[in-house]
């Protein structure tokens, strides 16, 4: 599942094959639902250039020439994929754009996650509205996570999941995060002091960058243009290890769940 992540390797990856080039042609998978929503478009893009590409969250903006952008959100499973020759539209791949001398295929995702938006919208489109903190913008720093933090109140786990609190964590990020600050998922985040709060602002910042080091994750068959995968998966410290020694304290990790989802954790380094 592409996360915060493999979702700003993407974008860069994106920016240096295909800003400046131009859209030869758009084809939807018109036996879908949604075409409907998007074959509108078609006439928008042809022809036109990729004048940037950049991300909200774990959305994914391509702006193209003429005031247009091309938003896509790739959700569970969804793959942006890199063809040198033409694949056949249908269900699994339902949009390709012949870019350059190849063809920039959406695969595995229904085109109700495709949309267009003018840019004079984008900053404030309804698709962005309750988008939290993005621990990889430039914006974010100490104090504004510490203001947005004190504003929450529940378990804390469960907040960090919450995309308009923080955008773009999924389960086994946030397993790790909250293991590297030594905070354990069932805490009220309410009750948290300053020292702690800081703590997880840092462990944010670290998880993320490991894992971009390493190219994110591809746990869950994630991969990019050229299907190439993540290694960050081979460096959890804790996530789906239930049972084995903490890497810390060497008692053994448990799993509960939180909100319907498994979490791993040490009840003797987490408090």
């Amino acid at each position: 599942m592409p996360w915060l992540p493999e979702t700003e390797i993407l974008k860069k990856k994106l920016q240096k094959e295909f800003i400046g080039k131009k859209i030869l042609s758009v084809e939807f998978y018109k036996e879908s639902e949604y075409y409907p929503h998007v074959g509108l478009i078609e006439n928008e893009l042809t022809d036109k250039h990729i004048i940037d590409i950049t991300r909200k969250g774990k959305y994914l903006i391509i702006t193209i020439e003429g005031g247009n952008n091309l938003v896509v959100d790739l959700k569970v499973e969804g793959v942006l994929r890199y063809f040198f020759e033409k694949l056949s539209i249908n269900s699994y791949t339902p949009m390709i754009l012949e870019i350059d001398s190849g063809y920039l295929c959406l695969q595995n995702l229904s085109l109700r996650y495709v949309s267009s938006v003018p840019t004079m919208q984008l900053k404030n489109n309804q698709i962005f509205r309750n988008l939290g903190i993005d621990p990889l913008s430039n914006e974010y720093n100490i104090e504004i996570f510490y203001k947005a933090t004190n504003k929450r109140i529940g378990m804390l786990k469960t907040n960090i999941l919450d995309p308009s609190y923080i955008t773009g964590l999924g389960n086994y990020y946030v397993d790790e995060i909250l293991f590297l600050a030594k905070l354990h998922p069932k805490r009220e985040i309410s009750k948290l002091n300053r020292l702690e709060i800081e703590s997880l602002y840092s462990s944010i910042n670290k998880i993320l960058n490991e894992s971009i080091n390493v190219g994110g994750s591809s746990r869950e068959g994630f991969c990019y243009l050229d299907g190439s995968k993540g290694r960050f998966q081979n460096n959890f410290r804790i996530y789906d290890k239930e049972g084995k020694p903490c890497p810390i304290c060497r008692k053994n990790i448990k799993r509960i769940f939180i909100g319907g989802r498994g979490t791993y954790f040490c009840e003797n380094c987490q408090k």
